[in-house]
This record gives C-alpha cells, structure tokens and sequence, in this order.
C-alpha cells in the first residue's frame, strides 16, 4: 500500500471517527439540551404557581385591609358619638351639681329660718314665764306706790 491510500484511508477513518463523536456528542447534547429544557420549564411552572399564590395571597391581604378600614372607621365615629355622649353627660351632670348645691342652700336657709324663728318663740315663751311673775310684782308694788302716794295726796290735803 502505498502512503497515498494509507493517507486516504487514516484520512476517511478519521472522518468517520469524526462522524461517529459528533454524532455521539450531538445525542449527548440533544439530551443535556432537552433535561435543561424540561429543568427549565418546571422551574416556570414553579414560578408562576407561586406568582398565582402570591397574588391571591396579596389580594386576600387587600380584602382584609379593605375590611379593617372599614372596622377602624365605624369604632372612630363610634368613639366620636361616646366622646360626645360624654360631653353632655358631664355637663348635665355639672347642670345638675349646680342645681342641688342651690336646693341645698335654700333648704338649709329654710330650715335656719323656721328654726331660728321657733327658737326664737321658745325664747319669747321662756322669757315670758320668767318674766311674768316679776310684771304681777311691778304692778302689784305699781299699785301700792299708786295707793300709798293717793292716800298720802288725800292726808296732804285733808
């Protein structure tokens, strides 16, 4: 054999060695290709599970914001009406205060009045009984100044 067909026939076995590795190489790669492919899209899906998740959650979290607001804002216009419930209580309640301390002092005047009046009249009727006896004596020695100097008058003159 000469070196020409031995050249030919290195060459062609490298051209099918060639061919057989890329050949080979190529499966390989088409495989690697398709697990990174299907590696990928279960990844998506994974995502986009989780996007669907997280945005049910996120509007769930809205619905309940939503729904807290609107508790907030019925507790503050309730607080609001209590506080002015309050308000008025109070100033009744003051209103009132006042009215009792004025009944107050005009029973308390009436009762310092009626009783100054009846101890007053006890003082007069004690005063009355003590004195008495002391005004029938005054008259009685009126009387007998009265006789004495008329009997006097009468020896004077007689």
């Amino acid at each position: 054999m000469d070196a020409t067909s031995l050249l030919i026939g290195l060459l062609a076995g490298l051209l099918i060695g060639s061919a057989i590795v890329f050949l080979v190489l190529r499966g390989r790669s088409a495989d690697l290709l398709r697990n990174l492919r299907d590696e990928r899209d279960r990844d998506r899906k994974d995502h986009e599970a989780r996007v669907r998740e997280l945005s049910t959650e996120r509007e769930r979290e809205r619905e309940r914001v939503t729904e807290l607001s609107g508790l907030l804002s019925a507790e503050q216009e309730r607080n609001r009406g209590l506080t002015q419930r309050l308000e008025q209580q109070k100033d009744e309640l003051e209103a009132l205060q006042k009215r009792m301390t004025t009944e107050f002092e005009n029973i308390a005047n009436r009762l310092l009045t009626q009783r100054g009046k009846e101890l007053n009249d006890q003082q007069q009727e004690k005063l009355g009984t003590l004195l008495k006896p002391l005004h029938e004596r005054i008259r009685e020695f009126e009387l007998q100044v009265r006789e004495a100097y008329e009997k006097e008058g009468r020896e004077r003159f007689a």
